[in-house]
C-alpha cells in the first residue's frame, strides 16, 4: 500500500502567528507516509531569511525532494509547491496556471514516482475563495485545462494532492468526480482549515486519475493541528494497473 499525506504549510507559520519550522516537520514524521504533497512552502521567506524549507525536510525526513517555484519573494527567496517521495522521482514539469495576474501565481508540480509500479504525483494549490471575482468560475476552469494537460501527456495513471479551495459540493468537485476517483469519499467530510469566506470547511483533497487505477484503502484527517491553519491528510492506495 502506498500512503500518501498533503498539507498545506502555511510558510512554517503555526496558529500562534510563530515561525517554527520543526513543528510541521516533526509531524510529518510521525505520519511516516511515503509520498508528500506540501503547499505554501518557502525557501529565505523575507521574514524568516536563512530558511531553506525544501533542503531541510528532505534531510530531516530522509527521503527525496521536487520543489515547484509559484513566486519569488521580494528579497529573491521562492514560494511554491513541494513533493517528497521515499520513492526516487523526477521532476515532470512545473506548469504555470493561468490566473488573472492581480492574484497570486499558481502552479502545478508534477513528477514521475518509481515505485513498485510508475505512476505520477502532482502537487497542486488553487486561489483561495474569493481571492478574485467569479473565482469557482476560475477553480474549475483551472481544474479542467490541468485535466486536459494530463490526458494530452499521458501522465496517467496519476495522484494528485493538495489545498483545492474547494468544498466536497463544488462545481470543481463535481467535475472531478467523473473522471477520478476522490480518496476523500472513503470518509466522513471532516473540515480541514478555516476557509476566510466560509469558515471550517474540507478543502484538502487527494485523488487519482482514471477511475479505477488506484483503490483508496483509507482516507483520515490526521489528528495534528497547530503547526499550520490546516490539518494534514492522509491516503492509502493500491495499485489496480
Amino acid at each position: 500500500m502506498i500512503h500518501i499525506t498533503s498539507y498545506n504549510i502555511d510558510c512554517g507559520v503555526g496558529i500562534d502567528l510563530q515561525f517554527n519550522l520543526m513543528r510541521s516537520l516533526h509531524a510529518l514524521k510521525s505520519l511516516s507516509a511515503d509520498i508528500i504533497s506540501l503547499q505554501e512552502v518557502p525557501i529565505d521567506h523575507p521574514d524568516y531569511p536563512s530558511h531553506d524549507y525544501p533542503s531541510e525536510a528532505e534531510k530531516y525526513l530522509q527521503c527525496n525532494g521536487c520543489f515547484g517555484k509559484t513566486f519569488h519573494f521580494r528579497n529573491g527567496g521562492k514560494f511554491g509547491n513541494l513533493l517528497l517521495s521515499h520513492y526516487p522521482l523526477e521532476l515532470i514539469e512545473n506548469v504555470p496556471l493561468p490566473v488573472p495576474r492581480e492574484i497570486e501565481p499558481r502552479s502545478a508540480l508534477i513528477t514521475k514516482i518509481k515505485a513498485k509500479k510508475i505512476f505520477y504525483m502532482i502537487a497542486l494549490h488553487f486561489p483561495f475563495q474569493g481571492e478574485c471575482e467569479n473565482d469557482n468560475e476560475l477553480r474549475l476552469q483551472l481544474m479542467t485545462e490541468l485535466q486536459q494537460h494530463i490526458v494530452e501527456k499521458q501522465y496517467f495513471p496519476v495522484i494528485l494532492a493538495g489545498d483545492l479551495n474547494n468544498n466536497e459540493t463544488s462545481p470543481v468537485l463535481e467535475f472531478i468526480r467523473k473522471s477520478w476517483d476522490i480518496a476523500n469519499d472513503c470518509s466522513d467530510a471532516l473540515p480541514t482549515a478555516k476557509t476566510r469566506k466560509f469558515g471550517w470547511m474540507q478543502i484538502d483533497y487527494i485523488c487519482s486519475y482514471p477511475k479505477g487505477a488506484f483503490s483508496c484503502k483509507y482516507f483520515k484527517r490526521e489528528d495534528e493541528y497547530g503547526a499550520s491553519d490546516h490539518y494534514p491528510v492522509t491516503a492509502g492506495f493500491e495499485y489496480n494497473y
